[in-house]
């Protein structure tokens, strides 16, 4: 539904503006293909990766057909590249936070929570993800508790239980609204 809501938003700027909403909507994925440039700018910096290299792939990510294609055409795709490089940078952080207090975990698990809706909700293939992705920081949470780490296990149970909650209560609350109104439980 978040795809067809920023399709609604151009065509309520283009009748304000009495032009094309693809128009207005190229704008918006425009925007999406900078920010995809930016986070994978803080990306590479995180990684330490060098300024020559760093400028070329931001470089790439402006002129690849494959993304510049997706930036000017109505496809959803181009909204799912910042989200998901939203979820490494957060995952990163999560990571991270599970030496902290367990206040962290829980900010951290709700906000990757959200972007796993938020990207589930642009594509909804990503739902399947959810659950591999879960199991990295369940095995994690098992390797802490068998080498009796438990600030690390409760922290990482934590940011799990967060996450999850996060993402499939609105997920289901969707599904069951879908269920009521067009008779498909998806």
């Amino acid at each position: 539904p978040i795809y067809p809501f920023i399709i609604s938003i151009s065509m309520g700027f283009g009748k304000f503006l009495s032009v094309s909403y693809h128009f207005i909507q190229k704008f918006i994925q425009i925007f999406f293909l900078f920010l995809t440039q930016i986070l994978t700018l803080k990306i590479l910096r995180k990684l330490k990766v060098g300024n020559i290299l760093t400028s070329l792939c931001i470089l790439y990510l402006g002129f690849s057909p494959a993304l510049v294609n997706s930036a000017l055409s109505l496809y959803s795709e181009i909204v799912t590249y910042p989200i998901m490089l939203t979820i490494i940078l957060l995952s990163c952080k999560a990571w991270q936070s599970f030496q902290t207090s367990w206040k962290k975990p829980v900010v951290l698990g709700f906000l990757c929570g959200l972007a796993f809706i938020a990207i589930t909700f642009v594509k909804g293939i990503f739902e399947i993800i959810v659950p591999i992705y879960f199991m990295t920081y369940a095995f994690f949470a098992m390797r802490s508790l068998i080498k009796k780490n438990i600030k690390l296990f409760i922290n990482s149970i934590v940011f799990l239980s967060t996450l999850l909650l996060t993402f499939y209560i609105p997920l289901t609350m969707y599904k069951f609204l879908n269920k009521k109104y067009n008779g498909n439980f998806a």
